[in-house]
């Protein structure tokens, strides 16, 4: 029994050794950025199916638990140290992987703030540099708008594009652990297809009116 005892306490120190610690707040930053602040001050969004709440709060739920299950159990004796014998937090590629995750998070929250601002001001016939007001060709009381500034003038969806950025950084960081690759596949197999449809849309909505040279989510590429 005392060596049962013994065997836990050693466990939990390790559970919440500093490495563990830092792989628990990086996914926590993310959930940060979007509950504190993007959706504090984003307006009212438009009606959604019925099951995409429950999907999507299915699919946070799985991801989040293989990723919590591999900082807990499986990920503790193969990724506390690099190649060298260093503390990962020292490694040149966790540090890496650590900056591609916080640009990816200031993408993703900065091109969130230019779309709610541009629906926030759809009525107001002031306009911002980032916003652009076209009307609709057939139902001229309609009005839509055309983002621009940042990446947006390269990409329909630099907000979904940030959120890649981001999971490819915590990949990185965790030394390209299966959960955090399967994240990140699953991350682009959900936004991929809606950027495509996005810009889509954005064509046959805006005809001329909308640049002809923009991607769906990757600059230039796609």
């Amino acid at each position: 029994m005392d060596e049962f005892v013994t065997w836990m306490r050693q466990d939990e120190r390790e559970f919440f050794d500093e490495v563990m610690k830092i792989y628990c707040v990086i996914p926590l930053c993310f959930l940060g950025g979007q509950l504190v602040v993007t959706a504090p001050y984003a307006p009212n969004i438009s009606p959604m199916h019925i099951l995409i709440m429950p999907f999507g709060i299915f699919y946070n739920i799985m991801n989040g638990y293989t990723v919590a299950r591999w900082i807990s159990i499986f990920g503790r004796d193969n990724y506390l140290y690099d190649e060298d014998g260093r503390d990962i937090y020292k490694s040149p590629r966790f540090i890496l992987g650590v900056f591609i995750f916080l640009v990816g998070m200031t993408i993703n929250i900065h091109h969130d703030n230019i779309l709610f601002s541009l629906r926030s001001n759809l009525d107001k016939s002031t306009k911002s540099e980032s916003i652009k007001v076209v009307t609709n060709t057939s139902s001229p009381s309609s009005k839509y708008l055309i983002p621009n500034g940042g990446l947006f003038n390269y990409i329909a969806c630099p907000n979904y594009f940030g959120e890649i950025v981001e999971w490819a950084g915590f990949v990185i960081a965790t030394w390209y652990s299966f959960p955090a690759v399967m994240f990140l596949m699953t991350t682009l197999a959900n936004f991929i297809p809606r950027a495509r449809s996005n810009l889509k849309w954005y064509r046959v909505k805006f005809g001329d009116a909308y640049p002809k040279n923009r991607k769906a989510i990757i600059p230039f590429v796609l």
